[in-house]
């Protein structure tokens, strides 16, 4: 009895610091994104280490998370992102790619149907689509993307045609999937009577920030939807859950791997089902 008091007055005053754990994690992970997000492919070691500490301190955050609000997760995760959002990426050269396809779908070209390497582009006129010719790593290739994405990049280019302003205008729609997957997640959380601030093991990962705002890379988009997939198919909305999978998968095919497993839980009628619909959807 003496020793289970001695240990729990030695762990209770720890319990009162867990606002200040939730800060420093959060600053930690925010200070290496930042640092992450200047350096170059090159620079393993650095990004290596950048990582190592980004990690060490989001470990330090889930051992408090649970207690972390809604608010706190949502303010965390915003200013996590930004701070990746003032340069362009720098650990993928794929968004050279992704801005090429884009702009042509927004001047109603085809991406499907021809290669980057087929255009003939000027330096003088059309300076921004001769350095993402020469910067892109598939120019040999037919797009790979599927439309959903290919939609979505379009968007950006709302905020202008250079590549800055497009990946800005890029990087604000992703921010929005974020905060959208979060607050599905903390219903989620709601519905299962677990701590919603567990919503902190998505909304301050170091990697999902890196790959998503920093490298351009679309997985904010397919995670959203992927989410809402999983939410709508425990609920048993056939119709619903067939639409969602097939938005994600519009988005990077990986999510079609989840259609064998609705056998499990609707029987293959159902499962049939909501694969013509993923299927109508693509």
């Amino acid at each position: 009895m003496a020793r289970a008091q001695v240990t729990q007055g030695i762990i209770h005053p720890f319990r009162r610091l867990w606002p200040a754990a939730a800060i420093a994690g959060g600053t930690g992970i925010t200070a290496s994104l930042f640092s992450i997000s200047r350096l170059s492919q090159h620079d393993f070691p650095d990004i290596l280490t950048g990582f190592t500490v980004a990690f060490a301190c989001y470990l330090l955050v889930l051992t408090v998370a649970s207690r972390l609000s809604l608010s706190a997760v949502l303010i965390g995760a915003v200013v996590l992102r930004l701070s990746v959002m003032t340069q362009p990426p720098a650990l993928s050269d794929d968004y050279h790619r992704f801005w090429w396809d884009s702009y042509l779908v927004m001047h109603g070209e085809n991406p499907y149907l021809t290669k980057p390497e087929q255009w003939t582009v000027t330096e003088n006129s059309e300076s921004h689509l001769a350095e993402a010719q020469k910067r892109m790593n598939s120019a040999s290739w037919y797009t790979v993307y599927p439309p959903v994405a290919l939609g979505i990049w379009s968007l950006g280019h709302e905020l202008g045609q250079e590549a800055m302003q497009w990946i800005t205008g890029v990087r604000i729609i992703y921010l929005l999937f974020d905060i959208g997957t979060i607050i599905l997640l903390y219903r989620w959380l709601i519905r299962r009577n677990m701590a919603t601030g567990l919503a902190s093991v998505f909304a301050w990962n170091p990697l999902v920030v890196m790959e998503g705002i920093g490298n351009l890379h679309p997985e904010p988009i397919m995670i959203f939807f992927l989410v809402a997939f999983v939410q709508a198919a425990e609920q048993r909305y056939i119709k619903r859950s067939g639409l969602l999978l097939g938005l994600a998968a519009g988005t990077k095919l990986l999510p079609l791997i989840a259609l064998p497993f609705l056998v499990k839980l609707w029987g293959w009628k159902k499962k049939g089902f909501t694969a013509c619909i993923t299927a109508l959807t693509l």
